[in-house]
Parts: C-alpha cells; sequence; structure tokens
C-alpha cells in the first residue's frame, strides 16, 4: 500500500511530537545522591527530536503535551521556547498547590565515567501530560481555527472536563439509557452554565422534556434520519421530521418564556 504524505505546503508543521517533556536536572561531574547544585534543561524523548529538527535543520515543529500551571511549568515553557519548538498545542492544567492531582515531570541525569553508565532517576508519577485524553488537543486545534466544538461526554466529571478543555457545547450520550430528560435536569441543577445536548432517547414525544430539563439544543438520529428514507432515497420524509422537530423545540421554548 503506498504511502501518501500531504505537501509541506498543505502542512502547519514539518513535524509534531506527542509526548511528556520533563524537567531534567544534571549533577554535572557528581553523582545525583552527593550533588549540591544542578543544571536545568527541558527533556523528552519525542520532543528532542522536535527541538533537534527545529535547531540542527531549522524545520517547523510543535509538541503536543501538557503541564501543571506553576513555576515550574512555566520553567519548562521558557526552556521551550529558547528551543524554539512550537507551542500552541501545550496544555495548561490547574495546579492544586501541592501536587495531589497534577504535576510536571523530573528526571535527573547521572553522567557515565569509564566503566560506570550512565544513571537516569525519573520523579513523574501522576504528571499532567498523563491526563490527557484523545479529545483534548482536538478541541485545543478547533478553538484556535474557531470552529465550533461540542465533545461528547456522560458522567458529571467527564461534562466538566470537556467544558474546562474549552468545548462550546457538550453531547450527554447515551442520555436515554440514564434517565433521560431526568438525567439532564439532574446534571443542570449543578452545572447549570454548561450547554449540553442530549444524544440518545431524543425523539417525537422526548424532544420537548429535554428543553424543559435544560437541553441547549437536541441530537437527533434515527428518529430524524431513518434508514428506510435513506435507502428510498426519499429527503422529503427526513425535512418533514426536521421541521416537526424544530416546532416543538420553538413551541416549548416559548411557553417557558411565557410561564
Amino acid at each position: 500500500m503506498p504511502l501518501s504524505i500531504k505537501p509541506k505546503e498543505q502542512c502547519a508543521w514539518d513535524e509534531v511530537s506527542l509526548g511528556e517533556v520533563m524537567l531534567r536536572l544534571d549533577p554535572g561531574n557528581h553523582r545525583i545522591w552527593t550533588a549540591r547544585t544542578f543544571h536545568a534543561y527541558e527533556g523528552g524523548g519525542e520532543y528532542n527530536v522536535a527541538r533537534g529538527l527545529k535547531r540542527c535543520f531549522g524545520l517547523s515543529t510543535a509538541v503536543v503535551t501538557a503541564f501543571a500551571d506553576n513555576p515550574v511549568g512555566r520553567l519548562l515553557e521558557d526552556l521551550i521556547f529558547q528551543g524554539g519548538v512550537d507551542q500552541s498545542l501545550v496544555r495548561w492544567m490547574p495546579y492544586d498547590g501541592v501536587g495531589r492531582t497534577v504535576r510536571n515531570g523530573l528526571n535527573f541525569t547521572e553522567r557515565g565515567f569509564g566503566v560506570r553508565p550512565a544513571l537516569g532517576c525519573s520523579d513523574r508519577g501522576h504528571t499532567a501530560v498523563s491526563q490527557l485524553k484523545p479529545g483534548d488537543i482536538v478541541v485545543q486545534l478547533a478553538n484556535r481555527a474557531g470552529k465550533l466544538v461540542m465533545a461528547g461526554a456522560l458522567t458529571p466529571t467527564e461534562v466538566i472536563t470537556a467544558w474546562k478543555a474549552g468545548s462550546d457545547l457538550v453531547k450527554v450520550f447515551p442520555c436515554g439509557t440514564v434517565g433521560g430528560a431526568k438525567y439532564i435536569k439532574a446534571l443542570k441543577a449543578p452545572l447549570p452554565h454548561i450547554p449540553m445536548v442530549p444524544t440518545g432517547g431524543v425523539n417525537l414525544t422526548t424532544a420537548s422534556e429535554f428543553i424543559q430539563a435544560g437541553a441547549a439544543a437536541l441530537g437527533v438520529g434515527g428518529e430524524l434520519v431513518s434508514a428506510a428514507a435513506l435507502q428510498s432515497g426519499n429527503t422529503n420524509e427526513i425535512v418533514v421530521a426536521a421541521r416537526k422537530f424544530v416546532s416543538i423545540v420553538r413551541e416549548t421554548r416559548e411557553q417557558m418564556l411565557n410561564s
């Protein structure tokens, strides 16, 4: 199977690295456990490729990673700036003050001498990048491009995460199997500021209930676009169903405003 690579003119970068960037602490000629001073650098297997391509060959590179938003994270940011790697895809996560929930990774690297090999010691548990989720960077890229984003979620934690990531609306799926309109109402009680779009279980009978529960919009699948209509090419059937949904939403919102 031939590999098709986009021409450079159609790409934002020549290379993008995904991985952790740690604060690398170098004890110089000393052992880690006897050193009293360290030189600080940034480092990470994937990031090092991006930095090398930028500094040695002048290529346009970027890194996808995440940092806890504290002074250590900002030091890493400054070091990466010096390396010339684009940081527009870096995600910053709130820091709790002590590092219980998220932190930045540290890597101590001791040089080898003679027959003694180099020694590395990493301190990188529950770091920010380990908590990245598949949709995080997609949302960030869409925000940068000025596109509307609707990330999917189900649990309250997932809804909050999607909203904080920059989603304009949050699709709640599969809503019908977890209580339908009652579930949306329960979510909206503590999260009234998050616009939610229930999907799954939405039909002409339940549409009004979802709007009354606080839904910002409705996600409709088979109830709007039936398999039979697609197979027969009867687009008019889909148009009629869409108009019915729009009418229900409009009438329900008018009733809510007048009540």
